[in-house]
């Protein structure tokens, strides 16, 4: 049993919450692979409880085309995450993130939209943000719960990214920035015996655009594997292109 390839990566512009401020997200996400292709509507919301700690939630809707013909769309897994700013400082920022899965998705169709069962996530990331340049890094772990006799492998995702502030005569900022992130999924097991024909790694690298003014942010991006070693019958990244829309209330 191989992984819903909808929920196989989450690559993209995150929303980092803000004290009293409401934060629209509307994020789509298209991959192609060497056997079909999907798509990914992301619906987010995130609110700052504090000047510290906000709650987001994520609600994706898949489109996805097998090689062959197959064709099928509905909601995904719901995912829901608490954020701790443990260092609000004016250019650099430390946050920690928990979060839950819910198994919203359907596993009736093939391929399965979702999991069939909760997860859980844990993220460390930093940013530096200053007049004239933009950096960030990211480890994330996804632990999924046992789905009858299987339980999909742990996934382990990190990301770097860095670059250039330009600013412009209207007042808004456009970052030029080189993005990579990397995704390595555990091999699953059945039965309590692991399958040596799952898993994968990917590392995926390519340019990101983020328009800035006032409260809307408007970001493209594009990315290519530079390396991915994938086992078993998974299918094989071709390129990963995000559009995201972001808007600050």
């Amino acid at each position: 049993m191989q992984e819903p390839i909808n929920t196989q990566f989450s690559i993209g512009p995150r929303l980092f919450t803000r004290k009293d401020k409401l934060q629209l997200q509307e994020l789509l996400f298209h991959t192609q692979l060497d056997r079909g292709s999907f798509t990914i509507l992301n619906n987010a919301v995130a609110y700052g409880l504090t000047k510290t700690f906000g709650l987001e939630l994520f609600i994706p809707w898949f489109f996805q085309n097998n090689v062959d013909g197959k064709k099928t769309s509905g909601l995904g897994d719901i995912l829901v995450e608490a954020q701790w700013n443990f260092y609000p400082q004016l250019e650099n920022v430390g946050i920690a993130t928990l979060g839950i899965r819910f198994p919203t998705g359907s596993t009736r169709k093939e391929p399965n939209l979702g999991f069939g069962t909760y997860g859980w996530i844990f993220e460390l990331a930093g940013v530096h943000s200053s007049n004239n340049w933009y950096a960030s890094t990211s480890f994330r772990v996804r632990i999924n719960q046992r789905r009858k006799t299987t339980t999909p492998g742990t996934r382990f995702s990190y990301a770097l990214t860095g670059g250039p502030k330009l600013h412009l005569k209207n007042g808004a900022k456009i970052h030029t920035i080189c993005q990579l992130d990397g995704i390595y999924d555990a091999k699953i097991k059945k039965y309590e015996k692991t399958l040596f024909d799952s898993g994968r790694h990917v590392i995926l690298l390519g340019p990101l655009i983020s328009y800035q003014k006032e409260n809307m942010i408007v970001e493209g991006s594009m990315q290519l594997p530079i390396a991915q070693k994938v086992r078993g019958e998974g299918a094989e990244i071709r390129w990963v292109s995000i559009f995201t829309v972001e808007v600050t209330l």
